[in-house]
Order: C-alpha cells, then sequence, then structure tokens
C-alpha cells in the first residue's frame, strides 16, 4: 500500500473522530432529565441556554484526548506526504500511534466504567451512589458512538504506526 493511500486514511480517520467528539456521548432524556453531553463536555440537551452554564464543567471531558491523538496522526499524514526527515516521520508518526492507543482506551474505559465520564455530574446532582454500579450509568451512554470513536482511533493508530515504521518518502510504494 503506498504511504500516500496510508496518510490519507489517517487523515479521514482523524476527521471522523474529531467529528464523533461532537455528537452525543451521553444522554440522560430517556431517565426524564433533559441532559445531554459531547465527548468534549459540551452540553446538548434540552434548553441548552439554561442548563448548559449551570452545568458547565459537570462530565469530564474526555474527548479531548481523541482530539488530541486526530491531531497528532494529521500532522504524521502530512509530514508523510512531504519531503522532510525520515526522523521526523517516524517519531511524530510513533507519538500519534501511541495518543491514538491511549485515546481508545480511555474511551474503551469509558464504556466499562461510565462514572469516569460522569463523576462529577454525579456528585453536582447528589447520587453519587448511584455511580458505584457501572450498570446503571451504561443505559444513558450513547453506546454506537463511543464504538464509532474507538473504531475510529484504532484506524488512527494503525495508519500512525505504519507510517512511523515506513518512514518512506512521498510517492514511494
Amino acid at each position: 500500500m503506498s504511504t500516500r493511500i496510508v496518510a490519507v486514511i489517517g487523515l479521514v480517520a482523524s476527521a471522523v473522530a474529531v467529528g464523533l467528539t461532537l455528537v452525543k456521548w451521553i444522554d440522560f432524556t430517556e431517565l426524564g432529565m433533559p441532559f445531554a453531553w459531547t465527548g468534549l463536555a459540551t452540553y446538548v440537551g434540552q434548553h441548552a441556554d439554561h442548563y448548559g452554564p449551570m452545568l458547565a464543567g459537570a462530565i469530564t471531558p474526555v474527548g479531548w484526548v481523541a482530539v488530541l491523538a486526530a491531531v497528532l496522526v494529521c500532522a504524521a499524514s502530512v509530514l508523510a506526504l512531504v519531503d522532510v526527515s525520515s526522523i521526523w516521520r517516524t517519531a511524530v508518526g510513533a507519538v500519534a500511534a501511541l495518543a491514538s492507543v491511549v485515546a481508545a482506551g480511555v474511551v474503551a474505559a469509558i464504556i466499562v466504567r461510565p462514572e469516569i465520564l460522569l463523576d462529577d455530574f454525579l456528585t453536582m446532582v447528589g447520587a453519587e451512589s448511584y455511580g458505584s454500579n457501572a450498570g446503571t450509568l451504561r443505559p444513558f451512554l450513547v453506546t454506537p458512538v463511543l464504538y464509532a470513536e474507538i473504531a475510529a482511533l484504532i484506524v488512527m493508530g494503525a495508519t500512525a504506526g505504519w507510517l512511523a515504521l515506513r518512514g518512506s518518502r512521498r510517492g514511494e510504494a
């Protein structure tokens, strides 16, 4: 596979990963509470003008880990397409691959232990004990989005790792 194709795949996966941080990751509307947040901890539930400022910082903004990994993969992809030292391509690609794996692990940890994302919110509403049983919080996660985020991060990690190992110059197959 050519370096260009892998670099473009990395760029597309990065765009998908960033896009997925902008949609709902947690949604309490089924519980009768109009609360929902994105992966970047932006409140997107009902009456955002009222609840948004009150609930600022209510959940952990773990989506930023995915955004950071996406930026690094974009950098690795661009470096793979331009004529720069292979040391830079290898170093940035390796760091991007590691960041993608860490970000995928963080998102997977949220699925296993949703209170990682919700700890501050549970404290704000006086429901700390509710978070002690991960199974009670999991239904409020938007798991298809989280699984898609993990998939995008894995693709990002694979492309960045390939680019780091390959370290080839633009135009080589």
